[in-house]
């Protein structure tokens, strides 16, 4: 069984409408660079739950579905 990441999810969530790392980071007020290494899970303090809340709200989806995968 494979264990998909808030990363991982929220690459799927970007990729699936078409968008790119600038798109996401206009939103997050962030570098395109920053949306990458939180899509990278390459440092989770990176995301705040501020950015998670934006995200939510932005997707369409509840926050707990980001951070565990739960729908």
């Amino acid at each position: 069984m494979v264990m998909e990441t808030a990363g991982q999810r929220l690459k799927v969530l970007r990729q699936k409408r078409g968008l790119f790392l600038e798109d996401i980071a206009k939103i997050l007020n962030c570098s395109p660079s920053t949306v990458s290494r939180i899509e990278n899970d390459k440092n989770k303090s990176l995301i705040s739950i501020d950015h998670l809340d934006r995200l939510a709200d932005f997707y369409n989806v509840d926050i707990s579905y980001i951070v565990k995968g739960y729908h």
